[in-house]
């Protein structure tokens, strides 16, 4: 299962690079991974309301600080997440 991931990631990031580099856009953000399993998400929204900190939660994850970043809002955009004391920070 996690070879398929690895694979799937690296034909993305090929497909990528070719298509960017004909059409000559930038792409962000084109070397992280948004990709997360149902489990990451559950934990980062048990995490998110536990109070850690985005820091905190991507040390648990095993992720970028800015990958949890951008599923926090879009756990957020989906109503899933709700606004904390402490905001991103969290307390």
């Amino acid at each position: 299962m996690e070879c398929l991931a690895v694979e799937k990631r690296a034909i993305r990031q090929l497909e990528r690079r070719y298509l960017n580099s004909k059409r000559k856009t930038y792409l962000a953000c084109e070397e992280m991974d948004f990709s997360w399993t149902k489990q990451q998400v559950l934990d980062f929204v048990y995490l998110w309301e536990q109070g850690q900190t985005l820091i905190n939660i991507s040390n648990y994850l095993k992720r970028a600080q800015e990958e949890v970043l951008l599923l926090a809002l879009d756990q957020a955009t989906h109503g899933v997440i709700e606004p904390r004391k402490g905001g991103l920070i969290g307390g």
